[in-house]
């Protein structure tokens, strides 16, 4: 049996090119990047951030609706980080905004959507909401005039379209190429397939009896537990955490195929993250390098409505003279916490573009958590409204103080953050 990578295939493992055998030419557009944080096979993935996305050139490859009798599948990896507008469009064929098609995240609905003539003409979307921070594979295939769209092999919506057109335009991965803050996907994306000619499924189909995506070899080959259905996030050290369908597991140590399916000859149980506990800076004590107008650190942690499309309130923030400081949350005396994430809530003017989140049991010695760099105003804010920004680290220590050490910010004049939330992992 034939590895079928279609006509694109693009995995992000070391570079960031087709490796179908078209040789298309892959650019990348702002910051994203091969990524080896989190992946679903091999050792990497492309990883976009706010205004980021990959193109190739106009090609009659992607001509997904020029014809009613050519058959096409569009099928990827993803795993939204979330964004602030929530658009999260994965890719869009646009010609210009009234002719297009592209595939959708809106509302983290997944399908897809042809316009023509500024009119929507085809809309094929799924009604249920996937999960953020879980892998899902998603699949847009077009079989004659039946548009379907599959989730983790499941028919989650079909529509019939009969018309026809064509589109004088890049294909772009990760964004609407002309609105770089419009529409972006943020995340993870692995194993992105185009196949012309094909309709790979037309009905439900078991992940894990499908060559879906082998391309590796025996002795490099691409992770890919058996049974699994959702993927978790993975860890630096590239432990893929998973939900099997009896029982938790992780692959270790000897995994190979033979030749397009993996198995395992050593399995072992480990916990799964399974989600996050409430906010736990809950009667600690805030502290900051210093503060202005009255805009103390306490501010911050007070759980005063400054929250997600809430107008921006300066008077309840924490905010402070210059780009370089810190502000600092004591959970008290035998009260560590195991933090494991850490959510921010922020504006366009002053919010830190470049920090660490550390953690210490004595206030001196300090451990980097996690670091930061590359946000702008724009991840902090839209249209004068606040907006979210979630950090999500392993972490394996409880600590007794948890501090963010800002070293940018936006403007570079003053620093500040409206609201900030920790919280720990839940395991199963």
């Amino acid at each position: 049996m034939a590895q079928n990578l279609g006509n694109l295939f693009i995995d992000g493992e070391g570079t960031i090119n087709d490796g179908s055998g078209s040789d298309h030419i892959i650019t990348t557009h702002g910051g994203a990047e091969v990524s080896t944080i989190d992946k679903v096979f091999g050792n990497s993935s492309v990883r976009f951030y706010r205004n980021d996305y990959i193109y190739v050139e106009n090609n009659t490859d992607f001509d997904v609706v020029g014809s009613t009798t050519v058959d096409y599948t569009i099928d990827f990896w993803a795993k939204n980080e979330g964004t602030i507008t929530g658009r999260n469009q994965y890719m869009y064929n646009l010609e210009n905004g009234n002719n297009c098609w592209f595939v959708t995240g809106q509302a983290s609905k997944p399908g897809f959507i042809v316009r023509i003539a500024d009119v929507t003409v085809l809309e094929v979307v799924t009604p249920d909401a996937i999960d953020a921070y879980v892998w899902h594979h998603i699949a847009i295939v077009k079989s004659g005039t039946t548009f379907t769209v599959f989730i983790d092999g499941i028919n989650k919506a079909s529509e019939t379209f009969s018309t026809t057109d064509t589109f004088s335009a890049i294909l772009a991965i990760g964004n609407r190429q002309d609105l770089d803050n419009w529409s972006p996907f943020v995340g993870y994306m692995d194993n992105i397939r185009f196949t012309k000619g094909t309709a790979l499924w037309t009905s439900n189909f078991d992940l894990t009896e499908e060559a879906l995506f082998y391309t590796g070899t025996e002795e490099n080959p691409y992770v890919r537990p058996d049974k699994i259905t959702k993927f978790y996030s993975a860890s630096s050290q590239g432990n893929l955490r998973g939900k099997a369908a009896e029982g938790f597991i992780r692959p270790t140590i000897k995994q190979f195929f033979a030749p397009y399916k993996m198995k395992f000859e050593e399995i072992e149980s480990a916990p799964v993250l399974t989600g996050y506990t409430i906010d736990k800076c809950e009667g600690g004590t805030a502290t900051a390098s210093s503060s202005r107008l009255g805009r103390t650190a306490d501010f911050a942690f007070a759980n005063d409505g400054q929250e997600v499309g809430a107008h921006i309130d300066q008077d309840h923030e924490w905010e402070a003279d210059g780009e370089n400081g810190w502000i600092k949350y004591d959970f008290g005396v035998a009260n560590e916490q195991q933090i494991e994430k850490v959510s921010m809530v922020g504006n366009m003017w002053w919010s830190p573009t470049a920090f660490t989140i550390e953690g210490s049991n004595d206030d001196t010695n300090w451990d980097v958590l996690e670091t930061v760099s590359g946000l702008t105003g724009e991840d902090w804010s839209v249209d004068g409204q606040i907006s979210l920004i979630e950090f999500e680290f392993s972490n394996t220590v409880a600590y007794r103080y948890i501090i963010i050490r800002i070293t940018e910010s936006v403007g570079g004049t003053f620093m500040g953050l409206n609201e900030i939330e920790m919280m720990e992992g839940i395991y199963e």
